[in-house]
């Protein structure tokens, strides 16, 4: 369980199941299950029972600190995902967000908030919404991964009446926006329409929504890859923002040509994991070696700051 208070637990070795919870919505369960190594490092990591096979289409996870008694917390001050860890850096490498200087990023997908909440952890400047189709999932973000609600983060869910909110999330209370706090929200598409109706800009947006049902594009779901969401994008960020995008597919070059179609300049991030990392940006960047080499010196930088060289390489961003 997510109770860290109290007598610490005995800890063993090996993989341990701590809950799950059903969603009639994707018609899935969420498995959360926690791992101890030899070595005493713990992860704790979300399934799925449909789709998650042999530690693959693992949908969240999420490194752990033990103390001397045993007892653990969650340690966001690192990512144990590479995807997220590219993610999560990207913006940087390409000046959308600046460490120490106010931002707006908006998530579409929460998983168990590994993006979200590092940002939230270690970059307290940055004004985070997140929207999510599943209000399951985010309670199960919320009682086992540590997913908070404040000011300065928010998780925008999907309602079964228009205006109608689980008040355990605190969704409406905290947004800043007032025409989007009485919305029947969740996929992010119908999202970005109001926000683009209310004026609202922002610095970065990140897409991690998953398909589970889909093998050639499982991320992002085939929703996502029409001109009209990808024109709702481009028209949702700052001139000087990123769109960045988690990418599971059998067939790249689509969601290279639908972000191309609207994008002038985009990246991909090539990854040691099956996923991989796309990323654009609203002004044109010259494809030459000598930018190139600019960016990759930028990115490295960026790991250094947010404290991720361990997790990724320097060389994954190249354009396309």
């Amino acid at each position: 369980m997510n109770n860290l208070s109290g007598k610490a637990p005995i800890l063993k070795e090996g993989v341990e199941e701590l809950g799950r919870r059903c969603s009639k919505m994707v018609n899935d369960c969420y498995i959360v299950k926690q791992m101890v190594g030899k070595d005493r490092t713990v992860l704790r990591y979300l399934d799925s029972q449909n789709f998650s096979q042999n530690g693959e289409y693992i949908i969240s996870l999420l490194p752990m600190k033990m103390d001397r008694s045993g007892r653990v917390s969650f340690d966001r001050k690192t990512i144990q995902s590479e995807y997220i860890a590219a993610m999560v850096t990207f913006p940087y490498m390409v000046n959308a967000l600046t460490i120490g200087e106010s931002a707006k990023v908006l998530s579409i997908g929460l998983g168990a908030g590994s993006l979200d909440m590092f940002y939230h952890a270690n970059r307290p400047e940055l004004d985070i919404t997140v929207v999510e189709k599943d209000e399951v999932m985010a309670t199960v973000a919320r009682t086992w991964f540590g997913v908070v609600e404040d000011e300065k983060r928010r998780t925008v869910i999907e309602a079964p009446v228009r205006g109608s909110f689980n008040g355990t999330l605190k969704t409406v209370l905290y947004h800043p926006i007032p025409t989007l706090r009485n919305l029947n929200l969740g996929d992010g598409i119908e999202y970005l329409q109001e926000a683009i109706g209310s004026r609202e800009l922002f610095n970065v947006i990140a897409l991690d929504a998953c398909d589970g049902h889909s093998v050639n594009y499982r991320c992002p779901g085939a929703s996502f890859y029409t001109a009209e969401v990808m024109k709702n994008v481009f028209a949702a960020l700052t001139n000087e923002g990123a769109f960045v995008l988690n990418v599971i597919t059998t067939n790249i070059s689509a969601i290279e040509t639908a972000v191309k179609q609207q994008f002038p300049s985009c990246f991909l991030g090539q990854l040691r994991a099956t996923n991989r990392v796309i990323g654009c940006v609203k002004y044109a960047v010259e494809q030459t070696e000598k930018t190139a080499n600019v960016f990759h010196v930028k990115f490295g930088v960026a790991m250094a700051k947010l404290g991720l060289e361990d997790v990724i390489g320097e060389d994954v961003f190249n354009p396309f």
